[in-house]
């Protein structure tokens, strides 16, 4: 808690000089380590600072929101359920948005998923990867050791991207569902699926791609990579799922396993948040002026009504309702929303 502490104080200095707002993240993971939480690295961009922590039980939560709240301009807390309380005659989940929930009362409090940033940083920055490869990450092969609730939202994006995903996992019986379901809700027109391994593959150089998401350490031998180069890429998730021998071996061949940061999916979320506050703050989302009714961008109008960005204030608009969800196929003239917007005024 000392830590805490000296880590919002630097927090705090750095936003005042700067002039940025503050958030701070309280996620929860079920993979427990010896203490009982862990802060992450302080990050900014031109508008925003944050930093957080992850925790490994309820208690601890409630405590860090305690000494967090009001210090900062926003406390974003993870509403995904990991953590198993063991109680006399049974396991229960421990909910710490819930409980966090009930501590904030000077913070603005929202909520995040975290596996969903983690696996949205992933998708970006293979995306980025094969950028300048003209089909980009389709037709590429893809290993995923480990299918777990992260490693099952990485394959079904992939897929949807057209890579051919090979998924391994200990639970065989599970994993038959996790490949059945992501080529069920795949999209028809999309070719590429899912494939389930009875067992780790001996070479993984016929993958382009290669995913650890598994919570064994060490997983990942020598034996695997003898073929690897440095065409391939290779990205660890479950953090110590290559074996120390494993790297010392790809380190030595300058092969390299990416860990995968994802402060650049924070950061998105973070601006989602600012704009969505910005965006939705005003209650007034339709009025009527003279014959016209307009609405609020973002807002199912009924027919007739025009979309613009602004009721209060409007200086553009989108174009008119159809009544069913989308616009009218109608193209108005520049000096005809002029004409309009001076009647607004």
């Amino acid at each position: 808690m000392k830590n805490l502490d000296s880590h919002l104080t630097s927090l705090i200095k750095l936003s005042k000089k700067q002039k940025k707002k503050t958030f701070f993240f309280i996620g929860n993971t079920a993979k427990p380590e010896k203490n009982d939480f862990f802060l992450t690295p302080i990050k900014e961009n031109d508008r925003s600072i944050f930093t957080g922590a992850i925790v490994f039980n309820d208690k601890v939560a409630k405590n860090i929101a305690k000494k967090v709240d009001g210090k900062v301009d926003f406390i974003i807390v993870d509403l995904e359920k990991k953590i198993f309380k063991k109680r006399k005659f049974k396991k229960s989940l421990v909910n710490i948005e819930h409980d966090v929930k009930k501590i904030i009362k000077k913070s603005h409090l929202r909520v995040y998923k975290g596996n969903d940033l983690t696996v949205s940083g992933l998708e970006s920055f293979i995306n980025f990867f094969f950028s300048k490869d003209i089909r980009g990450v389709g037709g590429k092969k893809v290993l995923l050791v480990g299918s777990g609730n992260i490693g099952f939202k990485v394959a079904l994006k992939l897929v949807e991207s057209g890579a051919d995903v090979s998924l391994f996992r200990r639970n065989q019986i599970k994993l038959n569902h996790v490949v059945k379901c992501i080529n069920l809700i795949k999209p028809k027109a999309t070719f590429a699926k899912a494939k389930l391994l009875k067992k780790i593959p001996d070479d993984f150089s016929k993958y382009d791609i290669i995913i650890t998401a598994a919570k064994n350490l060490g997983i990942i031998k020598n034996k695997h990579l003898y073929r690897i180069s440095n065409r391939h890429l290779l990205i660890d998730i479950g953090k110590g799922n290559f074996s120390q021998e494993a790297l010392n071996y790809l380190i030595q061949k300058e092969n390299v396993i990416f860990r995968l940061d994802i402060t650049s999916a924070y950061f998105a979320y973070i601006d989602s948040i600012v704009f969505s506050e910005e965006y939705y703050k005003s209650k007034t989302f339709r009025k009527k002026i003279g014959d016209y009714t307009i609405v609020k961008s973002g807002v199912l109008g009924s027919e007739g009504e025009i979309v613009v960005d602004d009721v209060a204030q409007p200086k553009k608009i989108f174009g008119i309702c159809d009544g069913k969800g989308d616009l009218k196929n109608i193209k108005l003239s520049n000096s005809h929303i002029n004409k309009i917007l001076k009647k607004f005024k």
